[in-house]
């Protein structure tokens, strides 16, 4: 039976009601995008579509002192999201929302960080537990609908950061095209050394940049341990770092 809360350096993540529980790529994912916005944005509104039990906008609070819209469906993760942000030190900048992202409506005109953990699996079987097929496919959320999503309430001066399987590396740069949004930074992400990339980690912005920042991130050595730079990204966050 999985944990039903994961602990940080400087808060506590409660997820015993939550279909999706806390992953590597999750923490990867947040830690990247802090690391890498935290020169570039020092203040103003984000935005984190389908926060779950609240992980991403924990992590981007802790970095940079931005006030965060964290937007969740699933009754489960909203009541787990809503316990995290009430028990943390930020809770004074992070703001929970009980709706649709389809149907959600900014209070504020644009957002200068929009992220977004989103539903991966278009393809493979649903199983019978509706809350857990919610945030694995993304029958709730298709990516075409998050970039045009993304491409409606961003600030012209802003930053959109998700993560998807490697494989569709192709069709993630189709939407964003299509949204006239360009990747600032990305990262592949593979589980291990030799092993295949399994997840991409972009961040676009509105206008080209003159060079993108392009990585590549491997988690675990032929060791079978954290490799440096993954363990430098997540120091701020992991009790054993």
């Amino acid at each position: 039976m999985a944990n039903t809360y994961f602990r940080f350096k400087q808060f506590r993540v409660n997820q015993a009601r939550a279909a999706m529980k806390v992953s590597t790529d999750a923490c990867l994912f947040g830690a990247w995008v802090a690391a890498t916005l935290k020169p570039f944005v020092f203040s103003g509104m984000a935005l984190d579509i389908g926060t779950g039990t609240g992980l991403l906008a924990l992590m981007i609070a802790q970095e940079i002192p931005l006030f965060i819209d964290a937007v969740e469906l699933e009754e489960g993760a909203y009541a787990d999201a809503g316990e995290n942000f009430r028990d943390s030190p930020f809770r004074d900048r992070l703001r929970l929302i009980h709706s649709d992202i389809r149907q959600y409506r900014a209070d504020n005109s644009y957002y200068q960080v929009i992220i977004s953990n989103p539903p991966f699996h278009t393809s493979s079987l649903k199983g019978p537990r509706a809350a857990k097929n919610l945030a694995h496919h993304d029958v709730s959320l298709e990516m075409e609908t998050l970039f045009d999503f993304i491409s409606m309430w961003l600030s012209n001066e802003g930053y959109a950061a998700i993560i998807y399987p490697y494989n569709k590396k192709g069709i993630i740069e189709r939407h964003a095209a299509s949204a006239d949004l360009h990747p600032f930074a990305t990262a592949a992400v593979s589980p291990g050394a030799g092993q295949d990339f399994a997840r991409v980690m972009y961040i676009f912005q509105r206008q080209p940049a003159e060079k993108v920042n392009e990585s590549d991130i491997c988690i675990k050595d032929s060791e079978y341990e954290y490799t440096e730079s993954f363990k430098n990204l997540l120091r701020p966050y992991y009790l054993a770092f």
